[in-house]
């Protein structure tokens, strides 16, 4: 299956460029080196369309150091080939808002609602089929399971740890998945088989 860069750009919450919703993904690259020796965390090439840089955080952007975002957005600027570029921030927790050289702020719990939102529109009408699709969803919602357990704190199985005499905070959870519920494509989910209704659980 070919990635679409439309995904990419569903996934941070950013407005997708006209005509750009069947554009193949392109390129994507870990620690460019560009001017001065500066390395972004990931950059994404449509050629000739889009130039996207993410610097992506496992802290809050109190703990990250963003001053070279300055330095990045010079770099983005000059690539003049490229009509379309933009850059984001991902860390933990992210205020509204754009952090240094003009990074929009993301946070992975949202990161991860719109990776199982992601997955849940593709099981609701498939772009594709065979193996390939289920091996990406796969891939997608057990790393939105590690993202949730290891950074945003949600228990692993919290029904069984309640079971077993635990004493939890579900609330977070709870509200984490009123919130994927809630959302647009889960609506048109009802009266679709159990198996695509359970595609956003967390596991």
């Amino acid at each position: 299956m070919t990635a679409a860069i439309a995904d990419v750009f569903r996934l941070f919450d950013m407005d997708l460029p006209p005509h750009a919703s069947d554009w193949a993904l392109g390129t994507v690259d870990r620690e460019v080196r560009i001017d001065g020796g500066k390395r972004p965390d990931i950059v994404i090439r449509c050629p000739g369309r889009i130039l996207l840089v993410i610097e992506v955080k496992v802290t809050d952007e109190q703990s990250a150091f963003t001053a070279k975002q300055d330095q990045y957005r010079k770099w983005i600027d000059r690539q003049e080939e490229v009509p379309y570029k933009a850059a984001v921030f991902l860390a933990v927790n992210a205020e509204p808002g754009d952090s240094n050289g003009g990074f929009k702020r993301r946070d992975w719990r949202g990161v991860c609602l719109n990776l199982r939102r992601i997955v849940a529109a593709d099981a609701i009408a498939p772009r594709t089929t065979g193996p390939a699709r289920l091996v990406r969803s796969a891939l997608m919602l057990a790393f939105a399971g590690a993202v949730e357990q290891n950074l945003l704190d949600m228990p692993g199985r919290p029904l069984k740890l309640m079971e077993e005499g635990h004493l939890l905070n579900i609330f977070p959870v709870q509200k984490y998945l009123e919130e994927f519920k809630s959302s647009a494509v889960l609506r048109k989910v009802s009266g679709q088989p159990r198996e695509i209704k359970e595609c956003g659980r967390v596991h």
